[in-house]
């Protein structure tokens, strides 16, 4: 099984519909109290800086490895644009257009 970069970077390009970028942000947000709260708890039972920086710190990878590739459950209400009607502008005529100056 070969991989070109086009796969690659189709992989990596990281887009999902609107839908998932809410469920993503709401994801983010839990996750990020969670280890927060739980970080501050145990390092201020244990009374060591150390556990609450390790535990805060490995929520970070957790949160990074969930939130950041493009997951298909982050792409489950894709958008249906509506069809062009009639096009103003082409890339043929935009550089013809000339602006005229207002007399005055």
């Amino acid at each position: 099984m070969s991989f070109s970069l086009a796969d690659v970077t189709e992989y990596f390009t990281g887009t999902i519909d609107y839908k998932g970028q809410e469920l993503a942000t709401s994801i983010l947000y839990k996750l990020l109290n969670f280890f927060a709260l739980s970080s501050f708890l145990v390092g201020f039972v244990y009374q060591d800086i150390v556990y609450s920086v390790a535990i805060f710190g490995t929520g970070l990878v957790v949160i990074a490895v969930v939130i950041s590739p493009p997951f298909k459950f982050y792409n489950k209400h894709n958008l249906k644009f509506l069809p062009v009607k009639n096009q103003v502008f082409s890339a043929d005529t935009i550089s013809d257009v000339v602006i005229e100056p207002i007399q005055q």
